[in-house]
């Protein structure tokens, strides 16, 4: 048995009457341009329409469970699904958010975030029309309670801001308020029959229009109620309506409730606040050691000047919920008190470390200043929040290394009192909650039951520690199956154990990756690095590949996957396989393409595993598309102002797919379509996308590409890591950067392949390469169009012949053809010229004329002088070839091999044509050598 409530989930589907009989709700941008018109913008939240299925985040699981709308869910629409909206209680709708949401489904509900605005939810339900004397009553009830708020707000009843709904007698009156109140709930029973009233006002949204899950339209007035003019009321105001509303019930016979409040515990209730108190109640335990004083006495305590052994005159003042200097004129909590008088040393352990120095603040408040003579080693708040953590938990408990705000510190100090912040939450209403919905009533508890829930007894034991006494006595006392109050005190420690273990877990990951280095390594301990294709496809990073559209990037990452998949590695090498990349893992891959339908995909993979000769069974490549089938957003924005991308529930999906199928390599195409809400051009944007991708790759094992596009300026930047369009940061956090371009010949190195535009080639350059040596020569690719085989099979021109009249008949017979990339060796490109059969006379003036362009030196680039060679020779009669492309092989096919000897100022020289380096693309240099002196 565990103490849950019950959390299975049934959709609640309309009858056909009922979805017949619903009316229309207003279109969607009517609604939301009027509200916000009168001023209700950023308290808006979209709804999810009722019954819709969607991913809502669940807090305690850390994850998106499928769940069904009740109408009342906030969401947000992605264009294609919805998904639930976390942390909304924090979310403030942006201008250019509710533009967005105006073209949202029109089935869309809009709620109403209270604070600034006040609700009176008058749950009292009962049908409109019936005559039973408990509706009759019950209609007589909100009619009085409706008097009573229209009186309080000077307005006729009929004006009163409010929402109702279409099939009910529920209703909702709205207020504005001048400071933030607190919630309050009120019940009215009689005869078995049980409604509310709730006060809602920090924080809850209220559905103001939607269809309700009954089929009722929910609607408002508040459009015509600009939100300056709705009615002001104080708190005041709400303790003297609750009062008139308590009368009211009364006078009909309702028994009134009006301890069911939110604010029915004492105020610092809040279970960080029970954490203050608790580790204040356990002062002896760290305080005493801290300060190094006799710290037994009943709270509230003071300590003295003397006990701080500071100049300031005031004492400091310790309570339950409190720690105040009247010296200083500040506020302390428990870390801040350590961080303050502490000395730590070097194991850790925190004594007295005297008071500081201080300062006049602003104000009258006294602040501690630096001092570079004080010899005391202060702690850090990471260091007071372990060092407390370990007092109240034991040593055991890890290092402490998250946020320092009390409210953060406070989950761990609540770890290591065996119980958490969401179980003191819940043992603060514990004697209101309805058992009903549980397996069994607390006091029925079996001692299994008591080890489960050890948690929550913990919390209560904080929480309402006279309860919590009055429960034990309760199970000690029974007369079957009675629990010894040293079982639940077991119980309550091995529980702690627990807590703590499961912190040190958590800890352990969260270190994960780092490493203190006070010594020479030892190399045998570091693993080599693992790769699917090497250097370009390293396991657990993320890669990119830019390139502009159209440069068959797609087939690109078909290709890889065809050879990842089948384990060929000929693919990637070439048929002579001299190409540089090495293929290290056969295993899935993951295609995903934002931009192409699933059956273009198939069309080019199927053409690549024909031209390939691919045949039988290999890994899986999932193809996924984005245009068929579900978008992958990785990352999306809020709709506050100013918020920042955060993770969506893509990031899981992409996850669990990664699980299921254990790929290698994941493709994502392209970059710009895994956001939503994000600035391109943003670096903080794209870092945190990157990120997310980064730890994704690291935690799963698998290589993440992404593909990106380039800018207009950029797109025939081979090579060139900024090439990817939008913010720099990709580049940063991209552990391979590669771009891939289209070959012209243009480019300096292309002008000795030989080659136009018209060949149809593409080039793969590396950008960035962290864990290889960079690759400085390109690899080039053919582009040719394959028959994907889906036809009749009849060639080209026998389907002309047949079906010239009808291109589509035509095009079944043939089938469709798909483009697919062919490695092209360089050496294809730029073959070594040969030397060739050269008029003597002819080679002579070539020799003259590179030796007069040369001058004094002795060895230059060809690239540099065969232009102004080439003119020499024009002039000559010798060739009429203008460009460097056509005068090279002239120029050095005639001088290839030995060269050819002229006379040169009463030498005999020797001019040549090498290459100057060995790889197939090394430049052309001339050299002159001197053979021997003629003779006087």
């Amino acid at each position: 048995m565990t103490l849950q409530h019950n959390t299975t989930i049934e959709k609640q589907e309309l009858t056909r009457e009922q979805a017949e009989a619903a009316p229309a709700l207003p279109p969607l941008r009517e609604r939301l341009t009027k509200l916000v018109g009168a001023g209700y913008g950023p308290l808006l939240l979209t709804l999810i329409p009722h019954g819709v299925q969607y991913p809502r985040w669940n807090k305690s699981k850390k994850q998106y469970v499928p769940a069904v709308a009740s109408g009342k869910s906030p969401g947000i629409w992605d264009g294609r699904a919805w998904a639930g909206l976390p942390s909304w209680t924090e979310r403030r709708a942006t201008v250019a958010g509710l533009e967005k949401m105006k073209d949202w489904p029109e089935n869309t509900g809009i709620g109403l975030q209270t604070g600034t605005v006040g609700a009176f939810d008058i749950d009292i339900k009962v049908p409109p029309n019936s005559v039973d004397p408990y509706a009759v009553t019950a209609r007589a009830l909100i009619s009085d309670i409706r008097n009573i708020i229209a009186a309080r707000s000077n307005l006729p009843v009929e004006r009163l801001p409010m929402r109702g709904r279409s099939n009910s007698t529920s209703v909702v009156f709205f207020a504005r308020v001048d400071t933030l109140l607190k919630r309050r709930m009120m019940s009215f029973d009689a005869d078995g029959h049980s409604h509310a009233l709730e006060f809602l006002a920090d924080g809850q949204q209220v559905v103001i229009s939607g269809h309700h899950k009954s089929g009722g339209i929910q609607s408002s007035n508040l459009a015509e109620w600009p939100l300056e003019k709705l009615p002001l009321i104080t708190e005041a105001d709400v303790d003297e309506l609750f009062a008139e509303f308590k009368a009211a019930g009364e006078a009909h016979g309702y028994q009134v409730d009006v301890s069911r409040t939110a604010d029915r515990a004492p105020k610092g209730d809040r279970p960080r606040d029970l954490v203050f108190a608790e580790v204040m109640a356990r002062k002896e335990d760290w305080l005493s050691e801290l300060l190094n004083l006799d710290v037994s006495a009943a709270l509230p305590f003071r300590l003295s000047q003397s006990d701080l052994d500071r100049k300031l005159d005031e004492d400091l003042l310790l309570d339950t919920a409190s720690i105040w200097d009247f010296g200083t004129r500040r506020p302390h909590d428990p870390i801040s008190l350590i961080c303050e008088f502490g000395a730590i040393d070097a194991e850790g352990d925190i004594g007295f470390g005297g008071p500081p120095e201080y300062a006049p603040g602003e104000g009258q408040v006294y602040d501690v200043i630096e001092n570079v003579f004080d010899t005391v080693r202060r702690p850090t708040p990471c260091e007071a929040a372990t060092w407390l953590c370990r007092r109240i938990g034991g040593e055991a408990f890890p290092e402490y290394i998250g946020p320092t705000d009390w409210k953060s510190v406070s989950g761990a100090v609540a770890t290591a009192l065996g119980t958490s912040l969401q179980d003191l939450a819940f043992a603060r209403v514990f004697e209101f909650v309805d058992w009903s919905t549980f397996d069994a009533q607390p006091e029925d508890w079996t001692e299994n039951d008591v080890k489960r829930s050890a948690s929550l007894v913990a919390a209560l034991r904080i929480a309402d520690p006279t309860g919590y006494e009055r429960l034990k006595e309760t199970w000690a006392q029974r007369s079957a199956e009675a629990i010894p109050v040293a079982a639940v005190e077991e119980a309550l420690h091995q529980k702690q154990v627990e807590h703590v273990e499961r912190e040190q877990k958590a800890h352990s990951a969260a270190m994960a990756g780092i490493q203190s280095v006070t010594s020479k390594l030892d190399p045998s301990t570091i693993p080599v690095r693992e790769f699917v294709i090497e250097p370009r496809l390293p396991l657990g990073d993320v890669v990119q590949i830019a390139g502009e559209p159209g440069v068959s990037k797609s087939s690109f990452v078909l290709l890889d996957a065809v050879s990842i998949a089948s384990g060929r590695e000929d693919i990637l090498r070439g048929k002579d396989g001299k190409r540089q990349e090495r293929l290290h893992r056969k295993g899935a891959v993951i295609v995903y393409n934002a931009e192409d339908r699933l059956s273009d995909m198939q069309r080019r993979l199927t053409a690549l595993q024909t031209h390939y000769g691919v045949e039988g069974a290999c890994e899986p490549i999932v193809l996924w598309s984005g245009v068929d089938g579900r978008t992958l957003t990785i990352m999306q924005r809020g709709t506050e102002k100013n918020s920042i991308l955060e993770r969506a529930s893509g990031a899981d999906f992409l996850e669990n797919m990664i699980m299921r199928y254990r790929p290698v390599l994941v493709c994502l195409d392209p970059q710009v379509s895994l956001t939503a809400g994000s600035q391109e051009n943003s670096n903080d944007d794209i870092n945190a996308l990157y990120q997310e991708l980064a730890n994704m790759a690291s935690k799963l094992w698998t290589c993440i590409q992404v593909i990106h596009h380039t800018s207009k300026s950029t797109r025939e930047d081979a090579g060139d890591m900024g090439a990817g369009r939008g913010g720099f940061a990709a580049a940063g956090k991209a552990r391979g950067v590669w771009t891939l371009t289209n070959a012209t010949g243009k480019r300096d190195d292309e002008k000795q392949w030989n080659i136009s535009a018209a060949d149809n080639l593409i080039r793969l350059d590396s950008a960035k390469m962290n864990h290889a040596a960079r690759p400085r020569t390109p690899t080039v690719f053919r582009r040719r169009s394959v028959a994907v085989g889906n036809g009749q099979g009849l060639p080209l021109a026998t389907a002309t012949a047949l079906f010239e009249q009808s291109p589509r008949q035509m095009l079944e017979a043939t089938g469709d053809f798909a483009p697919v990339l062919e490695l092209v060796g360089l050496d294809e490109l730029c073959q070594p010229a040969q030397a060739v059969e050269v008029d003597s006379e002819i080679a002579r003036k070539i020799a003259t004329a590179v030796d007069l362009v040369m001058g004094e030196a002795d060895e230059c680039k060809a690239s540099g002088v065969v232009p102004t060679v080439g003119e020499r020779l024009k002039m000559e009669g010798v060739t009429k070839a203008a460009s460097r492309q056509e005068l090279t092989p002239i120029i050095t096919g005639a001088l290839l091999g030995k060269g050819v000897a002229i006379e040169r100022e009463g030498q005999i020289v020797r001019i040549i044509a090498i290459k100057s380096g060995r790889i197939n693309n090394a430049p052309w240099m001339f050299r002159r050598l001197i053979e021997s002196k003629q003779d006087g």
